[in-house]
């Protein structure tokens, strides 16, 4: 998933963080394979290049360079990590594919997607329910920003293009580390939306 961080400056950098919530792993750059930053008119520029690793609070990130910033009220980030083939064994699971271990137990593919909204000023946007078109993609359709305390956003899930049924949608901080099993869970209906609440100020991760 990806943060910002205001420097002293008053520059913003974005931050990819790998893992789980209570479990974070070290990202590997060259896995990194899109970090795009989106603005006005839905021009995209690409944050790849001068992207280095670094421990943040004892935590291994990618930061980027700083974020080009200009009169804009909001920014969208997207990225794309190919996390590889993982097989799990009777030890655990392991990065590698079911030719090394054919008696695996499962085998699987790992493909992350991830999308920020950053609030930049207090003007108005309709950036958050840009769909980037990634294979898997979490689109709030109603405005994030404008949503109070005790109300609720509604979420379209999407998988290929298409509103994904029935699937579960967690809700974080993104930086309060968790066991998997306490994270809160949100259903999507029918139409593949989930109805998530808004119970404090600061960021989400979805």
């Amino acid at each position: 998933w990806v943060t910002v961080e205001q420097e002293a400056t008053g520059r913003l950098r974005a931050l990819v963080h790998h893992g789980h919530p209570g479990d974070r792993k070290t990202p590997d750059p060259d896995k990194l394979f899109e970090l795009d930053v989106i603005g006005p008119e839905h021009a995209r520029r690409s944050l790849l290049p001068e992207i280095t690793s670094v421990l943040q609070a004892n935590i291994p990130v990618l930061l980027t360079a700083p974020l080009p910033v200009n009169q804009e009220s909001v920014l969208l980030l997207a990225a794309q990590y190919d996390n590889g083939y993982w097989v799990e064994t009777f030890q655990g699971f392991r990065n590698t594919s079911r030719r090394q271990v054919p008696n695996a137990k499962a085998s699987l593919y790992s493909m992350k997607f991830a999308k920020a909204l950053v609030r930049i000023s207090t003007g108005t946007s309709d950036l958050y329910h840009t769909r980037i078109g990634h294979r898997l993609e979490l689109v709030p359709l109603n405005d994030p920003f404008a949503a109070k305390s005790g109300e609720t956003i509604m979420v379209g899930v999407y998988f290929e293009g298409k509103p994904l049924v029935g699937a579960e949608v967690e809700s974080t901080d993104g930086l309060t580390p968790m066991n998997e099993k306490e994270i809160p869970r949100y259903q999507t209906d029918a139409q593949g939306i989930a109805i998530v609440p808004i119970t404090r100020s600061g960021p989400y991760l979805l």
